[in-house]
């Protein structure tokens, strides 16, 4: 292979990868379309979640950089879990000239499928930018999930 061959795979590469993070990127937080906030609708924006299952116990964990969590909101409906909030703007940064933001602000809402199954939130957690929340599978099909 010579070093015009090695160069030019090596740029193809490069701009394999460059586009790849910048799907990943749109991805990370994704658009939702508008939902209802009071009594206006508003663009809204979801982010990723990871799901783990073992035994009868299951996590989640749903990225929110910079929200508190007086900012969310959760309840279970069925077999979905919805997690709702609003990402705020600092209060500081509500007048600046904005020259790049690429962490959305605004509402959010994650509906999130569960397995098959009645589950019981248990715990709640909302640390380093990630919210964990943990769910036991209900033994007693006919109580309501909370």
């Amino acid at each position: 292979m010579t070093s015009q061959d090695i160069s030019g795979w090596m740029w193809a590469e490069s701009c394999t990868q460059v586009d790849r993070a910048e799907r990943i990127k749109r991805w990370f937080f994704e658009p939702v379309g508008q939902i209802r906030a009071g009594d206006v609708m508003k663009a809204a924006w979801q982010s990723p979640i990871d799901i783990f299952e073992v035994d009868d116990m299951l996590w989640i964990i749903v990225v929110l950089p910079g929200v508190s969590m007086v900012d969310v909101n959760y309840f279970a409906e069925r077999n979905m879990l919805i997690v709702s909030g609003e990402r705020r703007l600092p209060r500081q940064m509500r007048r600046a000239k904005i020259h790049r933001m690429e962490i959305p602000h605004g509402i959010f809402a994650r509906r999130i499928a569960l397995p098959a199954s009645r589950w019981v939130l248990i715990n709640r957690e909302l640390s380093k930018g990630c919210l964990y929340l943990a769910l036991r599978r209900d033994e007693h099909e006919n109580e309501a999930v909370t």
